[in-house]
């Protein structure tokens, strides 16, 4: 069995959000400020290339002053963010960021979260009834039989993101009856939606987006490991 790679393509079907962490959420009045529609995710280098008074900022940044920050860069503010993008809705709380890359700084999904999608996929095509462990169905990794150590997937660069807005929607109980409603505060939970109120941007590739990237697959390596599995 020789070792092949294959081009492949991935294609957003819904909005997709690769989580960067907590450490990289945006947060109001100090990333991004909101403007006219717009957030605008600011950037330190352009900042002081623009000649913005960098210890004034700092201060404005201490307090969050998204008013103070906004009338201190005045109409610069395209020139001194690196990404602007249309706002779906105002929010006070933080924007969980996309994963990407360090030295370009493009939205990325990682091979390795696509190759555990694909290991799933696997899992639940080649299992037989009973089979519910994936030490019986794709091998372990204890022993160098596990399959999926013989797949490569590169990581995926996206070309763009959006904002999407999400909402909290949960159970609540009226009597006895368990009814759904949509989340607007600690103790107030309705069927009226509103697009405040426990609610959350995510940084997001939208529908339709493409990206391009490789599947590795080292026959070779797993011939061998075939053949001394069954000595």
């Amino acid at each position: 069995m020789e070792d092949k790679k294959y081009a492949i393509e991935l294609e957003v079907v819904t909005p997709l959000s690769v989580g960067a962490g907590n450490d990289n959420d945006w947060m109001r009045g100090i990333d991004f400020v909101q403007k006219d529609g717009k957030v605008y995710v600011l950037d330190m280098r352009k900042l002081a290339e623009e000649g913005i008074d960098i210890d004034r900022l700092t201060t404005l940044f201490e307090n969050s002053d998204e008013k103070g920050i906004s009338l201190l860069i005045g109409n610069k503010l395209d020139n001194v963010s690196k990404h602007v993008f249309i706002s779906p809705v105002s929010t006070t709380n933080v924007i969980k960021t996309f994963l990407r890359t360090q030295l370009y700084n493009k939205p990325v999904v990682a091979g390795s979260s696509i190759k555990g999608s694909v290991r799933s996929a696997l899992f639940h095509c080649l299992r037989e009834k009973g089979d519910n462990t994936n030490e019986v169905v794709l091998g372990n990794m204890k022993d160098g039989t596990d399959l999926m150590r013989f797949v490569r997937i590169a990581d995926i660069e996206m070309p763009s993101t959006a904002l999407i807005n999400t909402k909290i929607f949960n159970l609540r109980k009226d009597g006895t009856e368990w009814l759904g409603g949509w989340k607007h505060g600690t103790s107030e939970t309705t069927g009226q939606y509103r697009p405040n109120g426990f609610n959350t941007l995510y940084e997001c590739v939208v529908p339709g987006k493409k990206g391009f990237g490789f599947i590795a697959l080292a026959g070779k390596a797993f011939e061998l490991m075939a053949a001394n599995t069954e000595k």
